[in-house]
């Protein structure tokens, strides 16, 4: 009777100091929560004594023009304060077509000079603007159709622009922008709406 008790008593003490660990073992912790990439958009305010550089590609349509050509180009901007930015535009918009009865190809080019106001929106990733500006306009059109002799007429003429547009930060030195603005002109510089999407290149000379 002795022998079967401690017989008993050794089994069950085994049997706890097997079951020791396992009961020990904690359940593996929880991953930590998802973290926004330090790449996450974020707001692009302008950057006050900064110069900011934005290679663009878009497209020209309405206004006087019968198609859409493409567009591109740079602008270069100066930051005046958290809200303003002083910006130099230069674009191309090669192959237009104007015209209603008779069509005849043109090949825009803009220079303006461009004053931007940013609003400042809390909570969002992204800064809306709004856009004005003078400058020229270069219109050269091939106007052979319109005479029947081989002909280019190039027209430069005094141009304003309005328009507006949003930024986004991709990090600290770069992001990106999208942009729509009205051009007037005349008869072989045409008026056009024309919207680009490009790449900001900021912080430069800090």
């Amino acid at each position: 009777m002795t022998c079967r008790i401690v017989t008993t008593a050794a089994a069950l003490l085994l049997a706890g100091t097997l079951a020791g660990p396992a009961s020990a073992q904690q359940p593996d912790p929880q991953p930590d929560p998802v973290k926004p990439s330090p790449a996450a958009p974020e707001p692009l305010p302008p950057e006050p004594e900064a110069w900011n550089i934005t290679p663009f590609l878009g497209i020209g349509f309405s206004g006087n023009l019968e198609n859409t050509p493409a567009a591109f180009g740079v602008a270069v901007g100066y930051g005046l304060t958290p809200e303003l930015v002083v910006e130099g535009d230069l674009s191309f918009a090669p192959g237009g077509e104007q015209g209603v009865l008779t069509q005849f190809d043109t090949s825009v080019w803009t220079l303006s000079a461009n004053l931007l106001y940013h609003f400042r929106l809390p909570d969002r990733d992204f800064t809306p603007y709004v856009a004005a500006g003078l400058g020229i306009m270069t219109g050269d059109a091939d106007a052979e159709d319109l005479i029947d002799i081989p002909v280019d007429d190039t027209s430069t003429v005094f141009s304003w622009n309005l328009g507006g547009g949003i930024k986004t930060a991709m990090n600290e030195n770069w992001g990106i922008r999208g942009d729509l603005r009205f051009f007037n002109g005349d008869d072989f510089a045409p008026d056009h709406w024309r919207l680009y999407a490009g790449i900001v290149f900021r912080r430069i000379g800090r």
